[in-house]
């Protein structure tokens, strides 16, 4: 497992309304099912730009991509990937 996706699960364990571990968070976890709303959603991606130095666009806010783990963890490492090929 990547780092990214350690960083995203402690903050997926820290910030969801039900206890969960992170050994438990797979690429089909739903968020939606864990306490997710779209409060918490927004919380996070402030949280996520934060911690990887991104902007998350518009574009990149939608329902399919913070719905499930796997699309979340994707999304991320693209934009921590374009940022480093920025600089």
């Amino acid at each position: 497992m990547n780092d990214i996706a350690i960083a995203i699960k402690d903050i997926i364990v820290k910030n969801s309304l039900k206890a969960i571990c992170a050994d438990e968070i797979n690429e089909n976890t739903s968020l939606i099912d864990l306490g997710f709303d779209s409060i918490r959603i927004v919380e996070m991606i402030f949280e996520l730009e934060s911690m990887f130095e991104i902007v998350m666009e518009d574009e990149d806010i939608d329902m399919e991509a913070f719905a499930r783990f796997g699309p979340l963890e994707e999304l991320i490492a693209r934009k921590v990937e374009a940022r480093s090929m920025e600089q």
